[in-house]
């Protein structure tokens, strides 16, 4: 009867078109399949074929009816083979807290039944870990599958666990364990036959010659893994060696040969689901378009790379990630988003102690610097990149790797002797085996040759670099004195010019002004005024930060000072059209591309007549107030605009007049505050936590108010530079 139903089953496949014939023969067989067991191995298979076709959510369905059936019909086998399974579809989608589920459930049945899966389990646990970051509980998963592995005999997952160890001591920089893993699993693998393995293998060696730098060498290995898999007809683990060759295709020029790579890979990995391979591919192609100069198209590639990675908690993708976006920051020339980018990286990478990508945060801050000409910042990380770069690429993990390399060559050669002894005469054989061994000899020295050459070449060019750095640097801080000294003196002059905080506590009793340059001289500045009775504050935000920022404030402080105190204008509204006349005619912005400008909050008070009006570009106003004792914020919207050309024409500024409490607090800032990076997760303060504490705080007096603000602040920053200037300015009615 069972060969009643397959030969029916490959009747109708050799009839159906080639993408349904697989799964319409499964189909078919397990609808006239009388036994349990016989239709859950049915419906892994099926599982299995969807997962191929890159349709993850279906294959999980099928799987789960499988585990069911088995949990059912008692079939113990079937439902570890489901479970796994299951597990790997999981891992694989990002869904790494079903995923380790489904692992442990599995491990639990596959212990309580001695069976041969249990290193398997352990295999999928630490590959659910790793993709997370976890290097520490990832190891001992795969350490625990390797010694069950062994135990049971099973030596696809010996391969596997062996290899996925070398993946973590790479991503950890000991590059000479890793190798040692790669090539235990090689041996197995070519042993047993295992083409597949065998192919992942020459991928993951050639992982290893790319971070030590030997592109040669790395391409080689691509080239025979992507030949392996294609002459095996097997392309589900084919996209992360289009990726990786791509990027040495990149870094050799050969930029035709990368997009063709990236393009391949990228439908690959979103064929299967593959959302880590996506996030990784997308990284990489971003990096070819900034190099293309391509920057909204590499921009956008990078943050949907960072968005996947976030989605799936994929931590190292999430790093590089973030590296690359500082990259093409720096690139455009937008270094505050660049450094923000950078120390993101920096914190994540630290946090997975993974030394690779703390390099490449160091080496891109270093540049950044470098380009801002602040080089006294640029040398101290590229001393803290050199030490790190020392520490991966030194003299003895290159001849360690060499050594191996030679001894698996040579031993993989023993193993082909011995298999032809029988029909070749042992005086051959033995003349055969010492030309074979002085070849392995040769190509060892010229492999260590080769090996030393690159890093003599590598450490000369660092202690070139070190003499370059160190005449530059006496220059450099020579003329950093001078520059410095200016801007200082420039200081003094921007100090001299915004009112004094005495002034603002003349206007209003219970006052307080926060703020926070970021370089010496600052890009926002605050203003206040009294004209006819009229209390007027303002907090400007003008374009950039530092000398170009503290430009336009001179500029915005002098016009505001013109319109209000000289023309006598004292409605908002009417005070932010006229400054917006002035900034485009003095910028000449109707003949040029200039762009520059900046964003207020204005209030007026008039406390005779009890009037409050308040007009914003882009910024808006604040106001707490108690009522029956529990205080509450009111936001106030600002128009929209800027102070500057914006659009073809100019709109009117929205005016809001506020009802007149005495007893209320106003807030304006700028947006420094909420944009700082820090916390533990290293992402911005944002809006709502501000106007949080500052309701929170309003009971209190203006003291204790600007003493939270500024110390919270600090904290929040947890090591991270500031990003921008600082501006909080709190108001209070008079009782």
């Amino acid at each position: 009867m069972r060969t009643l139903f397959i030969g029916l089953a490959l009747f109708i496949s050799a009839i159906l078109p080639a993408q349904d014939r697989v799964l319409d023969s499964l189909q078919l067989l397990m609808n006239n399949t009388p036994v349990d067991s016989g239709k859950v191995n049915i419906q892994i298979s099926m599982a299995k074929e969807l997962r191929k076709k890159g349709h993850l959510d279906k294959s999980s369905e099928q799987v789960k009816e499988a585990i069911a059936l088995a949990h059912k019909s008692g079939f113990v086998r079937g439902e570890q083979l489901g479970l796994d399974l299951l597990g790997r579809n999981q891992n694989k989608a990002g869904q790494y807290t079903e995923a380790i589920a489904s692992f442990k459930s599995g491990l639990a049945i596959a212990m309580e039944a001695k069976s041969r899966y249990i290193g398997s389990f352990h295999e999928g646990l630490g590959n659910c870990y790793s993709d997370q970051g976890h290097y520490e509980e990832a190891l001992k998963e795969y350490e625990a599958g390797l010694a069950a592995a062994k135990a049971s005999g099973y030596t696809d997952v010996v391969v596997h666990c062996s290899n996925n160890c070398g993946i973590i001591y790479m991503n950890q920089g000991k590059y000479p364990e890793a190798v040692k893993c790669f090539i235990t699993a090689l041996k197995l693998a070519e042993a047993s036959g295992n083409k597949k393995s065998v192919a992942h293998d020459y991928y993951m060696i050639g992982n290893v010659y790319y971070f030590q730098d030997n592109l040669v060498q790395a391409l080689d290995n691509y080239n025979k893994s992507a030949n392996l898999y294609h002459e095996i007809g097997y392309t589900d683990d084919l996209g992360p060696v289009y990726t990786n060759r791509g990027i040495v295709n990149r870094r050799m020029g050969h930029l035709e040969d990368a997009l063709k790579d990236y393009t391949e890979a990228l439908k690959l990995v979103r064929f299967q689901g593959d959302k880590k391979g996506e996030a990784e591919t997308l990284i990489h192609m971003g990096v070819l378009s900034r190099q293309l100069k391509k920057f909204p198209e590499a921009i956008d590639q990078i943050n949907e790379a960072i968005r996947i990675s976030g989605e799936i908690k994929e931590a190292t993708g999430y790093a590089d990630a973030y590296n690359e976006l500082g990259a093409t920051w720096t690139e455009m020339g937008k270094m505050p988003e660049g450094i923000a980018a950078f120390q993101k990286a920096l914190t994540l990478a630290r946090a997975l102690q993974n030394p690779i990508t703390t390099k490449m945060s160091y080496e891109g801050l270093a540049d950044l610097y470098s380009r801002m000409h602040n080089y006294e910042e640029a040398y101290r990380y590229f001393k803290q990149a050199t030490v790190l770069n020392d520490s991966l690429v030194n003299k003895d993990n290159n001849k360690q790797i060499a050594e191996m390399n030679v001894k698996y060559e040579s031993e993989k050669k023993d193993r082909e002797l011995k298999l032809n002894e029988v029909e070749i005469k042992s005086q051959k054989a033995e003349s055969e085996k010492k030309k074979i061994l002085i070849i392995a000899m040769i190509i060892g020295l010229a492999l260590v040759g080769l090996f030393a050459l690159f890093i003599l070449r590598g450490y000369g060019q660092i202690k070139k670099a070190h003499r370059i750095i160190a005449k530059q640097k006496v220059l450099v801080e020579e003329k950093n004195k001078d520059i410095t000294d200016s801007i200082n003196y420039a200081k003094r002059i921007q100090e001299a010019i915004l009112p004094s905080s005495g002034y603002l506590g003349s206007l209003f009793k219970e006052s307080f002004i926060l703020f926070k340059p970021k370089d010496i001289v600052s890009g926002d500045f605050y203003w206040f005024s009294e004209k006819n009775g009229i209390r007027l504050i303002a907090a400007v935000d003008c374009t950039g930060h530092g000398v170009p920022g503290a430009f336009m404030s001179m500029i915005g402080n002098a016009f505001l000072n013109e319109i209000v105190n000289e023309k006598g204008i004292t409605s908002p509204s009417l005070i932010l059209s006229e400054l917006r006349e002035m900034i485009i005619g003095s910028l000449k912005q109707k003949e040029s591309n200039n762009k520059d400008g900046m964003d207020i909050c204005l209030l007026a008070i008039d406390e005779k007549k009890q009037t409050i009006v308040f007009a914003g570009a882009n910024n808006p106003l604040w106001r707490s107030s108690n009522e029956s004792g529990a205080w509450y914020i009111t936001e106030y919207k600002a128009s929209k605009q800027p102070i500057g050309q914006y659009g073809s024409e100019a709109m009117p500024f929205e005016e809001h007049t506020i009802p007149y409490h005495p007893g209320d607090w106003f807030y304006l800032f700028t947006d420094g505050y909420a944009d700082q990076f820090g916390g533990p997760k290293g992402k911005k303060f944002k809006y709502k936590p501000l106007q949080e504490m500052l309701l929170t705080h309003s009971s209190e007096n203006s003291s204790t108010q600007h003493q939270k603000l500024d110390q919270t602040f600090d904290q929040w920053k947890m090591g991270f530079e500031q990003v921008d200037d600082v501006l909080v300015i709190g108001a209070r009615i008079p009782v």
